[in-house]
């Protein structure tokens, strides 16, 4: 059974009582209140907000933790400040060149990204960096840690790197 249907039937189920999100008991338990504060206060630790912001490439960036639900009908939900930016058909490829097909960010989701969760092994609680090229309507994914990764692909040197500013004066 998928993870959509489980919930559903859990949801009706004459046996199980919701107590708050991602908490569930048997009908007739006594639950001390003190125990669902502390298992709502762990799922909230567990979750990772989606976090946005620019490369030094001048894309784009949104990273998030995949979940079942997302990589099972590859969608996710997007953040309206990249939902703003990013509306409409793009070209999905990864950083290496392949390329992945066509996605569509509309409604506030993003979807269409099935066949690359699948091309890339995409597992429950990877981390995703989608990188967007607005001027050319590309979207590059990736897998990558806790923390995004710079895109750098267009860019040869950052002229705000110290290092690559000292480099060039020698």
């Amino acid at each position: 059974m998928n993870a959509n249907s489980f919930y559903v039937y859990l949801s009706y189920s004459p046996l199980v009582v919701k107590l708050a999100t991602g908490v569930f008991s048997l009908v007739g338990q006594d639950v001390d209140p003190g125990t669902i504060e502390q298992l709502k206060e762990k799922i909230r630790e567990s979750r990772f907000d989606a976090t946005s912001g620019w490369s030094k490439a001048g894309t784009l960036w949104w990273h998030f933790q995949a979940d079942r639900p997302t990589i099972n009908a590859g969608s996710h939900a997007v953040p309206t400040f990249v939902l703003n930016l990013t509306s409409g058909e793009w070209r999905l490829q990864t950083v290496d060149g392949l390329q992945l097909g066509g996605v569509r960010i509309d409604n506030g989701f993003a979807s269409g990204f099935a066949k690359a969760f699948s091309a890339l092994g995409v597992t429950n609680k990877d981390f995703l960096q989608f990188d967007f090229d607005i001027s050319k309507r590309r979207v590059f994914i990736r897998i990558v840690g806790i923390e995004p990764e710079e895109f750098s692909s267009f860019v040869e040197s950052d002229e705000f790197d110290e290092e690559a500013t000292m480099d060039e004066d020698n």
